[in-house]
C-alpha cells in the first residue's frame, strides 16, 4: 500500500465521524478544574462543628463530628480513645489471636486485653490504638469543651 493512501485514509476515517455526528467537543465537556487551596491540599483528619439538629433541646448545642479523610484515607476520632472498653456478661470463647487493644485514660497507655471485639475502645493491634489514641487529651480539648468530654467520659 502506498504511503499516501495510508495517510489519506488514517486522516478521512478521523475526520469523516466529526462530520456525521458533529463536534464531540460541544457534547462531552471537560468538567472544570478549581486551583487547590493549601487547606485543601493538607489532610484534616478531623474536625468538629457545633450545629444545631432538630429534636435537640432549644438552645442546647449538639456537637457532631466531621471526618476529612480525602488526602489521609483513614478517619482518626480521639473520642474512641474516651470510652471505657465494655465488659460483656456471657460466655465468649476467646483465643490467643483475639487479642485486643484498648486505650487506658488512667494510665494514658494502650493495653492488652482478652475480650470479644466491640465497642469504640476496642483496636486490633498495638499500633492502631497508639495511632487512634496519641496525645488524646490535647487533641479532644482542642475540638470540645470540658463539659463534653466529662460527658463522654461518663458513659
Amino acid at each position: 500500500m502506498d504511503k499516501r493512501a495510508f495517510v489519506l485514509i488514517l486522516v478521512l476515517s478521523n475526520i469523516v465521524p466529526l462530520l456525521a455526528w458533529g463536534s464531540l467537543a460541544r457534547v462531552y465537556r471537560r468538567p472544570k478544574t478549581t486551583a487547590k487551596t493549601q487547606q485543601d491540599i493538607q489532610p484534616k483528619a478531623f474536625a468538629a462543628r457545633s450545629q444545631y439538629q432538630r429534636g435537640a433541646a432549644k438552645g442546647y448545642k449538639v456537637y457532631q463530628p466531621k471526618c476529612y479523610s480525602r488526602t489521609s484515607g483513614t478517619c482518626i476520632y480521639p473520642l474512641l480513645c474516651l470510652c471505657r472498653p465494655r465488659d460483656e456478661l456471657g460466655f465468649h470463647r476467646v483465643t490467643d489471636a483475639d487479642k485486643r487493644w484498648y486505650y487506658n485514660n488512667s494510665t494514658g497507655r494502650c493495653e492488652e486485653r482478652m475480650a470479644a471485639p466491640n465497642g469504640c475502645n476496642d483496636f486490633h493491634d498495638k499500633e492502631m490504638c497508639e495511632r487512634h489514641c496519641y496525645n488524646v487529651t490535647e487533641r479532644v480539648r482542642s475540638f470540645w469543651n470540658a463539659s463534653y468530654v466529662q460527658a463522654v467520659l461518663r458513659q
